[in-house]
């Protein structure tokens, strides 16, 4: 699929299929006696963003870019501890209920290659597995990909904060040169 295809004809698709992740995932948690998340969020790809990234990639004009991006469709789940997070993750939840790409499973955290970003997540990349798909309600959904991001409410708002944090900072440095 082509950028346009994405922006003019697609995204409702991956609005609609992240949508059905999200809602999957809060019945299987609620199902299995989890914690109850903070958040569970999903969204597609805002196509100014994926522009900008595919821009960045030398890949705006490629025909597939549903196989170069992995997060045309997110869902996070925002849980209020690390116990909370460590008990989804131990559920095994995710594989039960989806097709894994084993390769699309990241684990963010500060190191010195992303410079010690405070940025703490788990991601996995996921499709539905054959038998849903094969309903026809889920059938659209056929070899479409998710990114869903796991983490807690604490780093949530912390990844949050570099953004905010740089914006005022460029603000007083503005007004102590009295710009």
């Amino acid at each position: 699929m082509k950028f346009h295809d994405y922006e003019t004809k697609h995204i409702a698709l991956y609005r609609e299929f992240c949508g059905t992740v999200r809602d999957i995932l809060a019945k299987a948690i609620s199902a299995a006696g989890l914690p109850r998340p903070q958040s569970m969020q999903c969204r597609p790809k805002e196509p100014k963003k994926l522009r900008a990234r595919l821009e960045q990639e030398g890949a705006l004009e490629a025909d597939n870019i549903e196989i170069l991006r992995r997060d045309l469709a997110g869902a996070r789940i925002i849980f209020y501890t690390n116990t909370d997070v460590d008990r989804f993750i131990g559920s095994r939840l995710i594989f039960d209920n989806f097709e894994v790409e084993t390769d699309g499973i990241k684990i963010h955290h500060p190191t010195a290659e992303n410079d010690e970003g405070q940025y703490r997540g788990i991601h996995y990349t996921i499709r539905l597995r054959d038998d849903r798909t094969k309903l026809p309600e889920y059938a659209k959904f056929k070899d479409l990909r998710c990114e869903v991001q796991v983490q807690t409410i604490l780093h949530h708002a912390w990844s949050e904060t570099p953004t905010i944090f740089s914006i005022r900072t460029k603000r007083v440095k503005d007004l102590a040169q009295g710009q």
